[in-house]
């Protein structure tokens, strides 16, 4: 049933906090208790001030005290989340692509893709463009039948994350074939959910893994391509992917924040969205931090000026040599 608006600025502000108090997994990171927060925000929250304010002063709380990606405030007027993005290299040039790399590129789904010097090329945009098993299968065949054979480059910068089942469809298609003898089941991560409302309230870590399958596997070795835009399911694919014995991991750090979330909604309608499971990978690092790449490369200014990428072209260069 629908919630009856609130008419103080303090209970909105009271409903955020409460809400992150109980379900938010990350205090172990918090700068500061969260009780210290309530105790300096609360007096911001009079009823004085306007709705404009109110959403102004709940997404300063939380972009300050939180500094995390998956944290948002939807108000319908306004979306506020946090973002180190800007800080660091682009690493990325999709003006570039679609000039130099991308004429003649196929597309099926949310897959662009073609073949380079016996390379196959992926790219996705976005973890929320759907990709079903058909639609793997079919790229697969064709970046085979086009020539694929030293194998496969991933290209997902920029790409913040999505629906975690599009993710599965890629890993269900890593690894190598079975018909030569080194199929096996892959641990990708570990998830805690939480089990009550303290801060460290959780489940036992649970791990998750892409069972050995007989499915129309990549050609060859994969290189999958990163930047400080990988963020959310993003951030959790590209370390998962490392578990694969035939995937590298290539260009930029990402921007971290891998993470299951949990959405709220206030009182006056607002949505406030927030991790709700710790998530981490097979030496306990945690998937809400950034991952370095196997090879650090950066975009070259003169490269790009020229019309390359050095990030591909090195990518290539990897499969092709080796």
């Amino acid at each position: 049933m629908p919630k009856k608006p609130s008419d103080h600025n303090g209970a909105i502000f009271n409903e955020v906090w409460t809400a992150l108090d109980k379900g938010y997994v990350h205090f172990n990171k918090v700068p500061i208790s969260w009780d210290s927060v309530k105790k300096i925000y609360t007096p911001v929250f009079a009823d004085s001030i306007n709705t404009q304010q109110v959403y102004d002063s709940l997404a300063s709380m939380l972009n300050t005290m939180l500094q995390d990606v998956n944290v948002s405030l939807n108000s319908g007027f306004a979306t506020s989340y946090y973002s180190e993005r800007w800080k660091y290299p682009a690493n990325f040039n999709k003006g570039l692509l679609e000039q130099k790399y991308w004429p003649g590129y196929e597309q099926t789904g949310g897959l662009l893709y073609k073949v380079f010097d016996s390379v196959g090329y992926i790219y996705y945009r976005s973890f929320n463009d759907v990709v079903s098993d058909e639609q793997m299968q079919v790229v697969i065949r064709r970046l085979k039948g086009n020539g694929a054979k030293r194998g496969v480059i991933i290209d997902i910068r920029d790409n913040a994350g999505g629906d975690p089942a599009n993710m599965k469809v890629f890993f269900d298609h890593m690894g190598l074939d079975s018909n030569i003898g080194y199929d096996y089941t892959t641990f990708l991560y570990e998830i805690a959910y939480k089990k009550g409302p303290g801060h460290e309230d959780f489940e036992n870590y649970k791990g998750a893994y892409t069972e050995k399958n007989s499915n129309l596997k990549f050609p060859g070795r994969i290189v999958v391509l990163t930047n400080r835009g990988v963020t959310g399911t993003a951030n959790v694919f590209t370390s998962a992917a490392k578990s694969f014995n035939n995937v590298k991991v290539m260009g930029d750090t990402t921007g971290g924040g891998g993470a299951v979330t949990s959405s709220f909604e206030l009182s006056n309608g607002w949505i406030l969205t927030y991790p709700s499971a710790r998530m981490r990978d097979g030496v306990g690092t945690g998937l809400e931090n950034p991952i370095p790449p196997d090879f650090y490369v950066p975009m070259k200014k003169a490269d790009e000026d020229a019309g390359v990428d050095s990030i591909f072209e090195a990518a290539k260069l990897l499969l092709v040599k080796y």
